[in-house]
């Protein structure tokens, strides 16, 4: 039989990591459930898949047409461009990745193609009255505690601009 180094490696990374998940349960407190899930792991092949963010692709036949909206009026950053892509994001926030399904938009509206959450509406507003779009619904104080207001994209797509703003 014939053994690779990296094989022994992983032997004595997982002797290590589960003598050292045994000297710590019966040296500490015992472990919550999560904890305990956690304390067994063994090594990164075995842990739960993340989803590290999630992206919207709208379809466009002319991406750069995107970019006055995303930039100049929601105040995102061009990351990527490659002509037939361009991707926009904010500057780093803490968040996580979310997606909703929904079967309207609240308070009897269609369902928005984004949502995207601002830290001031009112100066996103100005942009869109500025630009000279219209907007389709709001702006409105919700009961569930969002401010919002929707408006088209360049390319149709109905975006839900909102703020936390606390119940209505």
């Amino acid at each position: 039989m014939s053994y690779r180094l990296k094989d022994f490696r992983r032997i004595a990374t997982r002797y290590d990591k589960f003598a050292r998940n045994f000297l710590s349960a019966v040296s500490s407190p015992p472990l919550s459930r999560s904890g305990l899930k956690d304390a067994m792991l063994l090594d990164n092949e075995e842990r739960f898949m993340a989803v590290k963010r999630i992206i919207a692709n709208i379809a466009a036949p002319q991406p750069e047409a995107a970019r006055s909206f995303y930039c100049d009026i929601l105040g995102l950053e061009a990351v990527m461009d490659h002509g037939w892509i361009i991707t926009f994001a904010a500057p780093e926030v803490d968040t996580r990745p979310q997606v909703s399904i929904a079967s309207e938009g609240g308070s009897g509206t269609a369902v928005p193609d984004l949502s995207v959450e601002v830290d001031n509406l009112d100066e996103v507003q100005q942009r869109i009255k500025s630009a000279g779009l219209e907007l389709e619904y709001g702006p409105v104080n919700e009961p569930w505690g969002v401010k919002r207001f929707y408006v088209r994209d360049p390319f149709g797509r109905l975006i839900n601009v909102l703020s936390h703003s606390g119940p209505a």
